[in-house]
């Protein structure tokens, strides 16, 4: 019989299990249904019915907060899709440089992570035919800068693109302009590698074609510089008709800035909202969302060998869970946060109290140079409305006011821990 652990171990354990950064595997022992309080029933099957059904070509938006779960909920998608699809998974921040980005890039990154997956998981070869001759063109008119050389392989050119794409700003912004002026061309030229990708795969392994662009939401409503667009708008309305333009089917996530404003109003994306902590009508305790923050950290406990209450006791864990607002990533940030403030647990609400001040402070340094924004907040927080000015869109990419739905459909409240804060108690 093993020695049982030490109080350090068991601190170690649950802070391992508490990753707020970690998405969960298909399948994995942590997962919490949260369909019913978030009201998203068949949300992955409705995704999946949609490549799984269709003609190859479809193109759907997942929506949610960075950290609400959506890369989970994608993991789950694509697990199911393999007995049906050649899926590939893109995540964003790997292949692109997040802080610029432009549709030019977005289509050749998927060019390359296809080509990648069929060289690395298949046999097959694929025609290159028209990227082959786009990558020739790039190499001719930016030859100059030695980036591409005519002479390489175009597995070579690829390998190189993709460095380009996410190391290099300069060449970046070179190719982006070049290519923003031949859309068609450039369409067309990933197109081709795509459709040469389905054919192969359908008649070597009688699958379909699904990629699923992870991460691409986080572009949010930062601003392009020296332009009144953010880099949301210019992906997903400007250039639109690109991302939605390519023959295989293709889930991309959105941001929510886009989703909730006018000129995204045509876009349908899926949403995974907030778990509710208290009701729209009164205000009060929502006590179903509540329980299940509840299970969400007593099933990462049990996975530790402890009970919840070994974990917190009763009334710093419903503190965390009030506080964290039914936010997938928060909550867990949260629970971490207050086990370092204390050396023992199970985790006590004064270690609680110091995570929320860290948490809240960090919210009101974010305002700092923006005290307009605290009087709206304080509106939204009063009145819980189903819809959002375009003024607020920033605030809601930034997790100061955050996404729910009822029976009556979506409505929006303010992040709890932005409520600790004095600026808004004021």
């Amino acid at each position: 019989m093993s020695p049982p652990a030490s109080t350090e171990e068991l601190r170690k354990a649950l802070y391992r299990a508490c990753n707020p950064s970690a998405a969960l595997p298909a399948g994995d022992p942590f997962y919490v249904d949260c369909a019913g309080e978030r009201r998203t029933s068949h949300l992955i099957e409705t995704l999946a019915d949609r490549i799984r059904y269709g003609d190859g070509k479809s193109t759907q938006l997942l929506c949610g907060h960075p950290g609400s779960g959506k890369t989970t909920e994608l993991f789950r998608l694509q697990h199911s899709l393999q007995d049906a699809q050649f899926v590939v998974y893109m995540d964003a921040d790997k292949v692109l440089d997040m802080q610029d980005v432009g549709a030019p890039e977005v289509l050749l990154s998927i060019a390359a992570e296809v080509w990648d997956a069929f060289h690395e998981r298949t046999p097959i070869a694929l025609r290159t035919g028209g990227l082959g001759s786009l990558l020739q063109e790039l190499s001719r008119v930016f030859s100059v800068s030695g980036e591409f050389d005519i002479e390489a392989p175009i597995p070579a050119m690829l390998g190189k693109l993709k460095a380009t794409l996410k190391y290099d700003p300069k060449q970046r912004g070179q190719l982006r302009e070049y290519l923003t002026y031949r859309p068609s061309s450039l369409l067309s030229s990933v197109n081709e590698l795509l459709e040469s990708a389905a054919e192969a795969v359908k008649a070597e392994q009688g699958l379909g074609l699904a990629v699923i662009f992870d991460s691409l939401d986080r572009v949010g409503s930062r601003r392009i510089p020296n332009s009144g667009q953010t880099y949301g708008e210019h992906l997903f309305i400007e250039s639109w008709f690109m991302l939605s333009g390519l023959n295989c089917n293709i889930v991309y996530t959105l941001p929510p800035s886009i989703a909730n404003s006018p000129q995204g109003g045509n876009l349908n994306p899926a949403r995974i909202p907030m778990i509710p902590v208290r009701l729209r009508g009164s205000g009060g305790p929502d006590e179903a969302g509540l329980s299940k923050l509840h299970e969400i950290l007593a099933r990462r406990a049990a996975g530790t060998g402890l009970d919840s209450q070994a974990m917190a006791s009763d009334d710093a864990m419903r503190r965390l869970c009030q506080v964290s607002g039914g936010f997938g990533r928060q909550l867990p940030r949260l629970f971490q946060d207050s086990l370092s403030a204390q050396r023992a647990i199970p985790v006590e609400l004064p270690a609680v109290e110091h995570a929320i001040q860290q948490g809240r402070n960090s919210f009101a340094d974010g305002l700092l140079f923006q005290p307009e924004a605290w009087p709206r907040l304080q509106k939204i927080a009063d009145e819980r409305p189903d819809r959002l000015d375009q003024s607020d869109l920033s605030l809601l990419d930034r997790q100061y006011i955050l996404d729910y739905r009822d029976a009556e459909g979506h409505w929006y409240d303010v992040n709890p821990l932005v409520r600790e804060a004095r600026q808004f108690r004021q």
